[in-house]
């Protein structure tokens, strides 16, 4: 799908997007701030797989998981899901 169908679907949806902006935390603080969600990442230091801090900028609890895949392939998202254990494995029921 090229970038202009993405922003447009986005545009469409923009009454479903909310924007949480959170300060830097650490993947601990994370999981325990945002439990068992697909949250999408911003400002990753130092990058997207091994970051020390991230921002979160949207999670599937207030924006549908479907649009957040749009916003990660629009803007420089890094989504992941809370509900893995050390080992990086998920957690189906935690």
């Amino acid at each position: 799908m090229d970038k202009s169908k993405i922003e447009a679907i986005i545009a469409q949806n923009a009454d479903k997007i909310t924007t949480i902006n959170s300060k830097p935390m650490t993947w601990e603080e994370i999981k325990k701030t945002y439990p068992h969600q697909v949250v999408g990442l911003t400002s990753c230091e130092p990058n997207d797989i091994n970051f020390k801090t991230a921002v979160v900028k949207y999670t599937d609890a207030t924006t549908p998981y479907d649009i957040m895949e749009l916003l990660s392939l629009s803007e420089d998202i890094f989504m992941i899901s809370t509900s893995i254990d050390d080992n990086s494995n998920l957690i189906l029921f935690p």
